[in-house]
């Protein structure tokens, strides 16, 4: 008589999720027809190709970009090693297999987050809600960060709850580790990251602890390639940063917002006006003046700058998907643009959602019990920051906030087990 897989009963669940998820996957991809538009030049966005460009330009001639730190391209960049002269469909093809790679996978690792707080059942459901996420799969098409970082964000959160659970402080040198490689995925993050290494380090000197190589030696690989891209950009442009792109994105976006509104004119009129001057400019002219433009508006311009960056962070908040939306202006198809109507509607309902999610576990986070959870703190620290930065930039859809939504539905199923919907597994009292 044949025995049954006892390792393949006891893993039914993922293995379900996981299929679920493929099956998710397939279906919105052909439903959206992603795989023929990832290569249609008028469907691919503009960031797309200085992210090509700065993985040729390392694998070809071990340089760097000015505006796109090392990460991405990197990866992005390795059929290199397989094809003399990889094309540009060559890279796409490439970069959509890593994006999903990294979906399925900050999959996985919600799911292993939640279980670790939760039964299998409520792990489930939970996951299958970001499995449900349509911008997620539509972003895997689209040659940008955010698949990637959606997965450095939940696999910080595994490390994260792994923290709280078993009180090892080598996990929480893993988060500190994720949150310095997203340095070198988006720069935005260098802030947070200089706040969790200096908490980390910090730990360990007043503890006279010594830290374990696990995660002194490939933090010091991390700081190494953020020094080496950084003095590049010192020696060949002239300032020491990572990157020029938020020097960019303040003079053509928010601070352009705030100069328009200081004038009473359009921001389209106030663009016309910057946007020729600025790119005639050097990089180091370009980042002085921006700095110039930064210190002189948060001087004079105070009120309308903050009042500009909450306009855009609640603009990128109540969006959908870019990408879905451009399905149906690139198709012909009247079944095409008849799904990508509600699968945009869709997409913007789960970003206002989850958007009002995340405001409502930061206060939460104030207002009840959960204030005394170290790892709750941090998890609306990170939603918080990232909402926060996104501010800087507008017209981008939901592009900024996905990569917050495992992490918006992890601290969901964490405010409901405290709220006694359903009780912890394995912890009495789950910090």
């Amino acid at each position: 008589m044949m025995q049954p897989n006892l390792a393949l009963i006891k893993n039914y669940p993922i293995t379900l999720l996981l299929f679920s998820a493929v099956f998710m996957f397939v279906i919105i991809t052909l439903l959206l027809n992603l795989l023929s538009l990832a290569f249609n030049p008028a469907f691919i966005p503009p960031d797309t190709s200085t992210y090509i460009n700065a993985a040729n330009v390392f694998y070809k001639y071990l340089d760097f970009s000015p505006t796109r730190p090392m990460g991405y391209p990197i990866l992005l960049g390795i059929p290199h090693f397989f094809i003399a002269n990889p094309t540009n469909d060559d890279l796409i093809s490439w970069g959509y297999i890593l994006n999903f790679c990294f979906w399925l996978a900050s999959v996985y690792f919600l799911y292993k987050s939640l279980l670790v707080m939760v039964q299998p059942v409520q792990a489930f459901v939970f996951t299958f809600l970001f499995i449900t996420c349509v911008s997620n799969i539509a972003q895997t098409s689209v040659i940008l960060t955010e698949s990637l970082s959606c997965f450095l964000l939940t696999l910080l959160l595994y490390f994260l709850v792994l923290f709280a659970h078993t009180k090892r402080l080598i996990s929480m040198g893993f988060v500190t580790l994720i949150i310095t490689v997203l340095i070198l995925v988006k720069p935005g993050f260098i802030y947070l990251g200089i706040v969790f290494n200096l908490i980390l380090w910090g730990y360990h000197f007043f503890k006279g602890e010594t830290p374990s190589l696990k995660i002194v030696f490939p933090l010091f690989i991390i700081y190494l390639l953020i020094f080496v891209q950084s003095y590049h950009n010192y020696s060949k442009h002239g300032n020491f940063t990572i990157s020029y792109i938020d020097k960019y994105t303040w003079y053509l976006y928010i601070g352009a917002e705030a100069s328009a509104d200081s004038k009473s004119i359009t921001y389209s009129m106030e663009s016309d006006l910057r946007s020729p001057y600025f790119q005639s400019l050097t990089l180091r002219e370009k980042h002085e003046l921006a700095s110039q433009d930064l210190a002189k508006q948060l001087k004079l311009n105070k009120g309308l700058v903050i009042k500009h960056l909450f306009l855009n962070i609640i603009e990128n908040g109540h969006r959908g998907n870019p990408h879905i939306a451009a399905v149906g202006y690139h198709s012909k198809s009247i079944f095409l643009r008849y799904i990508r109507h509600y699968l945009y509607l869709f997409s913007r309902l789960q970003n206002v959602t989850l958007s009002l999610t995340a405001v409502f576990l930061c206060l939460a986070l104030v207002l009840t019990s959960l204030r005394r959870s170290l790892m709750m703190w941090m998890l609306c620290s990170i939603i918080f920051y990232v909402m926060f930065t996104s501010g800087i930039s507008f017209w981008q859809g939901d592009r900024f906030h996905i990569v917050l939504y495992p992490l918006i539905i992890f601290g969901s199923a964490r405010l409901a087990h405290q709220m006694g919907w359903f009780h912890a597994k394995t912890i009495n009292n789950y910090q």
